[in-house]
């Protein structure tokens, strides 16, 4: 992930029309490499919602790698950054602290909900790409996929918010 981070910051950093310093499809195929492993150990694990999202990822990638408006645009690097929640959600895992969880639904938010619409939107005010667009329509199956992950983060919360009152009330009396 760190890769990806790395290889589409630079590549958002020198951006430019001809592509000449920094190619686009030095990130995407570091992308797509790891999406078709991610694939593969998903398949291996029986996990079918990583799975969705990883084939998700890599018809995207494949998208941004073909379709040259996507390329110009930098979508897969502009993407990379979705991943800067994992960092977070393997900390909260780790350490069950409810302070790192918070911090993983924040950047969660900001990286999942939040940026995932502004790239699409950026796309359709480019003028290139209708809303029925099939790449559109996989972006927005790749974001219902992260509205259903977010809805079980929004889920602890509020049960973590709840126990927390729970334990104060039993506390006072």
């Amino acid at each position: 992930n760190f890769g990806a981070m790395f290889l589409g910051a630079l590549s958002i950093y020198s951006s430019s029309k001809t592509d000449f310093e920094f190619n686009e499809r030095i990130p995407l195929l570091w992308s797509v490499g790891y999406f078709i492993i991610d694939t593969m150990d998903c398949v291996i694990r029986k996990d079918v919602t990583y799975l969705l999202h990883a084939l998700l990822c890599l018809v995207l990638g494949m998208c941004n790698y073909n379709i040259p408006i996507l390329r110009d645009l930098r979508m897969n690097s502009k993407a990379t950054f979705c991943e800067l929640s994992n960092p977070f959600m393997h900390l909260a895992k780790q350490t069950r602290n409810p302070m790192h969880f918070l911090l993983f639904a924040i950047v969660f938010t900001c990286c999942r909900m939040i940026w995932i619409p502004m790239m699409a939107q950026q796309i359709i005010q480019h003028g290139t790409m209708k809303l029925y667009h099939p790449v559109l329509i996989v972006l927005g199956a790749f974001y219902l996929l992260n509205c259903f992950w977010y809805l079980k983060i929004v889920r602890i919360l509020v049960s973590a918010g709840s126990t927390t009152n729970t334990n104060k009330k039993a506390k006072n009396e």
